[in-house]
């Protein structure tokens, strides 16, 4: 993306990425505040029954709890990847197993 404008567009293709290919339907999109989210964006959930969930303004503990299971995400792959010997091209599958596995 060349600039945040951009974000609702391509969050939008990523989920019906995620429905065409993985025959998987988005519930809930939880977001750290409310700067992606376009009024077009949040007509386009509403339309497909997607919740949207944001931060509390000002609450960086809700924020650190994500950005703890991002790293938890990243790290698991990263060990998935060498304990394995696999290529580095392999970490977005490597970071969806990973995600499997925490959920």
């Amino acid at each position: 993306m060349k600039n945040k404008s951009e974000a609702p567009q391509k969050l939008q293709q990523y989920i019906v990425l995620i429905q065409h290919q993985y025959n998987y339907i988005s519930k809930r999109i939880c977001f750290d505040g409310g700067e992606y989210l376009s009024k077009e964006f949040r007509t386009w959930c509403d339309d497909k029954g997607i919740i949207i969930e944001t931060t509390a303004p000002y609450s960086p503990s809700q924020n650190g709890v994500a950005e703890h299971f991002n790293q938890t995400l990243i790290e698991l792959s990263q060990a998935m990847i060498i304990a394995c010997k696999l290529p580095k091209f392999i970490w977005p599958e490597a970071i969806n197993h990973a995600t499997y596995i925490r959920n």
